[in-house]
């Protein structure tokens, strides 16, 4: 998925979670929203370090690292840790990413890794030739990952417009 896409999913998580987690309704809608929208697209902070192309093939893409997260955080509050609240929020936002990078167009997502390599897409993935921008257009088109992303932005959108 796309930049916008994460964006607007991290935005409406973050509306809904304000709304309806009780421990961020201590906090302002801004300060959970802004850190909903950075949770939603850290992950490909890796573009710094990795091409655009193979940037589902790093740490930040392996879903082992957000899940081990998650399952800390969820371990630590049955011990009674308190305030996981915003780790979790964060783990489930990465999660989130990497559900939405299921539809690639180039690259799926190493969803089994380290056990496997192989690639998982919910989309036809084309061949990793480097693609003219053209062809990279109508391979988005033809295989559904337009239809995807502007049914997720919708979502977001009705999450967003039900806050208010």
């Amino acid at each position: 998925m796309t930049f916008p896409v994460h964006a607007a999913v991290g935005v409406g998580v973050g509306i809904l979670a304000y709304k309806y987690v009780p421990a961020f309704q201590d906090e302002r809608v801004v300060l959970i929203v802004l850190l909903a929208l950075l949770f939603s697209v850290w992950p490909d902070i890796n573009v710094a370090w990795k091409k655009m192309n193979q940037h589902h093939h790093d740490i930040t893409h392996y879903p082992i690292f957000p899940v081990g997260i998650l399952a800390v955080a969820v371990y630590s509050s049955i011990l009674g840790t308190e305030n996981l609240e915003f780790v979790i929020f964060f783990a489930i936002l990465w999660l989130l990413h990497l559900c939405l990078d299921s539809f690639g167009v180039r690259e799926g997502m190493l969803w089994l890794w380290p056990l496997s390599k192989k690639e998982y897409s919910v989309t036809k993935l084309s061949n990793r030739v480097k693609l003219e921008r053209r062809k990279i257009t109508a391979h988005y088109f033809k295989h559904g990952v337009f239809v995807a992303e502007v049914l997720v932005v919708a979502a977001a959108a009705g999450a967003i417009l039900s806050s208010f």
